[in-house]
């Protein structure tokens, strides 16, 4: 089992003043000096509940940070002298913010008691002050760390309200998922208690999923993707919360709200059958004629090989292909996996070639020539060329479009290698004039 080290712990605490004032505690600490580590550690915590409240005052303007201020700046001046404000602080912390469970309350309340004993002479003890063991210390520091000074400063629930406002604000700032994750966990993820992230996640669902207005569909992208970030942290637990909230969970808008989180269940599949009915119609019904919502959603067949047989049918049930009805590149690159990953290459390769010889326009055979074509260049056969030389032929909107030029090129030196420097071309007189020859 790993050692829990205080020292190390230390160097995580946020604010520097708690920081600085902890290192007082450590060394009194270290130097066996467990009296006056123990005296100062109550007075660090109490500094950072202040400072924490400071905090959620001055930066999210936190309505009870504020009044739970006022509260303790009136009862200090009624009886400047009288350490009971601390006492009342940390009652008054407990009940009306999110910040400490009954444990961590009951901990911290342990430390005030042998703060007390530590720093009050007793008449009638063998020693007028108490001295604790290092053992016991050490321990107070840490639950102390744990349950107090290593929390960020987030202590009620209008930490969901400051999350969404701050997401539509800095959403271009964060275009990507990974720095993303890396300012949701330094800002609001890191050391969050379950009840707080259980209650985002929740909420956030509804923003992404199931709201429709101008708002929510200005910030959709970037919840659903603070969403899929929270879920990962704890998704086991996350699925039976959902589990255990079905009706809400499974109320779900058409439009933009249905596309997201088919798109969020696309990267979470199990979760399909955890929504109730009226959900799961309206995914299956809206994913069932789109090439592109189909081919991501893997959850509406019963195995890999059956769900890519099925993209390959309505591949080949288009007549043509407009640049908007292709498979998108996010769609395009999970068939890519998904082929590979099963050894099944071939069909990689035929909806490649459909996709470009099906080009009903320029702009659909530049992007299928670059999205499908080239990553499957490897893959091909002589059959393949062949029959892409073909599609080419019989199609002006692929060898009539400016960048045939340069892409047939590239394609004919794949087909000098596979299909011999002495193949005759004469049947592909489009295809040669494509290319100046």
């Amino acid at each position: 089992m790993e050692t829990f080290s205080i020292e190390l712990a230390a160097e995580k605490i946020d604010d520097a003043r708690t920081k600085a004032y902890f290192r007082e505690v450590y060394s009194s600490y270290v130097n066996g000096n467990y009296r006056s580590a123990t005296v100062m550690l109550w007075t660090v915590t109490i500094c950072d509940l202040l400072y924490k409240l400071q905090n959620l005052r001055d930066m999210y303007g936190d309505q009870t940070a504020q009044t739970i201020l006022s509260d303790i700046e009136r009862l200090q001046k009624q009886n400047p002298n009288s350490p009971e404000w601390e006492s009342e602080l940390l009652k008054t912390v407990k009940e009306r913010t999110e910040l400490l469970d009954n444990a961590e309350y009951h901990s911290i309340s342990s430390l005030k008691n042998y703060r007390h004993l530590s720093a009050h002479p007793v008449l009638g003890a063998a020693d007028l002050l108490y001295s604790p063991n290092p053992d016991t210390v050490r321990s107070l520091m840490r639950n102390t760390l744990e349950g107090v000074l290593l929390k960020p400063p987030i202590l009620s629930r209008k930490i969901f309200s400051e999350l969404i406002m701050d997401l539509a604000g800095k959403k271009e700032l964060l275009p990507d998922d990974e720095s993303l994750k890396r300012y949701l966990d330094a800002k609001y993820l890191k050391n969050l208690k379950p009840a707080i992230e259980n209650y985002i996640f929740r909420s956030l669902w509804k923003f992404a999923f199931s709201l429709s207005n101008q708002e929510a569909d200005e910030n959709r992208e970037i919840n659903a993707r603070a969403l899929q970030i929270i879920y990962k942290r704890r998704a086991n637990e996350f699925k039976t919360a959902i589990a255990s909230e079905v009706d809400y969970y499974s109320n779900v808008n058409p439009g933009a709200p249905l596309l997201c989180l088919i798109d969020f269940i696309s990267e979470n599949p199990s979760l399909y059958e955890i929504l109730s009915d009226n959900a799961r119609v309206l995914i299956k019904n809206t994913t069932k004629d789109d090439l592109n919502l189909f081919a991501i959603s893997t959850f509406l067949s019963d195995s890999v090989t059956k769900h890519l047989e099925q993209v390959v049918k309505l591949v080949d049930k288009k007549d043509t292909f407009e640049s908007y009805e292709l498979l998108s590149q996010p769609a395009w690159n999970k068939i890519f996996e998904l082929c590979k990953e099963n050894n099944q290459e071939f069909i990689c390769v035929h909806i490649a070639i459909q996709s470009f010889i099906k080009s009903g326009s320029y702009a659909a055979a530049d992007t299928s020539f670059i999205r499908f074509l080239t990553p499957c260049r490897e893959l091909f056969t002589k059959e393949n060329l062949l029959e892409i030389l073909k599609g080419i032929e019989h199609n002006n909107q692929i060898f009539g479009r400016r960048k045939a030029t340069i892409d047939h090129k590239n394609l004919k030196k794949k087909c000098d290698k596979m299909l011999g420097s002495d193949f005759d071309y004469t049947p592909y007189p489009r295809f040669l004039a494509s290319i100046g020859e």
